[in-house]
This record gives C-alpha cells, structure tokens and sequence, in this order.
C-alpha cells in the first residue's frame, strides 16, 4: 500500500482500473482540453505541451487525455485545432513519444482525443461539406424566420454562452 493510499480520505480513487488491456495506476483522469496551442507549426506537440502533461502526470493523474487531434484537413479545412496529425506524421509520432516516455516515467497513462474537427460546432464557419448540411432546420433553431438569419455580435450584457450560442445560428439553407 502506497502512502498516498493510506492517506487518500477516498481510498477507491487511488485503485487501480482497467480500460481493456490497459491498467490505469488510479482513478484520476485529467479530462482533454485545449486545442491549437498545444501543437507546433509541423504538426507535433509543442515542449511546452509535453511539460504541462508531464507536470499533471508527475502530480499523480493515472490517464491524461490530450487536447483535441486533428486528424487530416480532408474532413475539415476550416479546423481551429492546429495542424491535422496526417499532414507530418513524423511529427506527431516523434513528440507523441517523448511524451509518453515523460508521462510513462510516473506511470500515467496518455490517450488522444482524435477529432474530425469541428464543423458545425465552431462559430462563423461553414459545415464540413455539402453532404452534411441538413434541410430541416435542428432543434436550436428559432421559429421565426427572422431569428434564424445570421446573428450578429451579442450585448455585452449577455452570459458568454448566450454569445456562443447566438454566433453559432446561421440562416437555414435555401
């Protein structure tokens, strides 16, 4: 029994689990976030992405997951994510090592958040491609037809999801 095992006023978050043939060493998982700034102009992490998983790794998280990975530009070309991962997988493949290398020397575990990118979900851009766009409009969609054209800027009075939300609608195709 570790030290921190006997101190851990939750004993079960410092049990280790499986996620198939995976042992993740406990129970604390750092949730993916971040996105283009994690990555160098080539397609690889940046050092100081490798540092800052190393820091949460060397702090006790079991699993890191990394921020959002492009994929390819195929899918996406308007991706905010940074550089899609096929584009120089070199790149990847070289930091992604030294990145589990330094995770792995505190026995964590890193997995990629592999994204498609973000198509609809990004603000201001257009869908993926033609085959997605829906005629129907969706749920979050207004009734009137006035409401559904592009919005503008948001009031500074309004809570930032409002202004997520309300750059997000865009006018229904013709």
């Amino acid at each position: 029994m570790s030290s921190h095992e006997r101190h851990c006023p939750y004993p079960t978050l410092a049990t280790p689990f499986k996620i198939r043939d995976v042992t993740i060493k406990n129970r604390f998982c750092m949730a993916p976030m971040g996105g283009a700034q994690l990555f160098n102009p080539t397609g690889g992490f940046t050092h100081e992405a490798i540092e800052y998983y190393a820091r949460r790794a060397r702090g006790g998280f079991g699993l890191i997951f990394t921020g959002a990975t492009t994929t390819d530009d195929k899918v996406d070309p308007f991706c905010a994510l940074g550089p899609a991962i096929l584009a120089n997988p070199a790149a990847y493949i070289d930091t992604s090592t030294e990145l589990n290398e330094r995770c792995g020397a505190y026995d964590a575990k890193v997995f990629a958040m592999i994204s498609m990118g973000l198509g609809r979900n990004y603000p201001m851009l257009p869908a993926p491609s033609p085959a997605s766009r829906s005629p129907t409009p969706t749920t979050r969609t207004r009734s009137s037809p006035a409401s559904r054209a592009t919005c503008g800027p948001a009031s500074p009075a309004t809570s930032a999801a409002s202004r997520v939300s309300a750059m997000a609608c865009r006018a229904p195709a013709p």
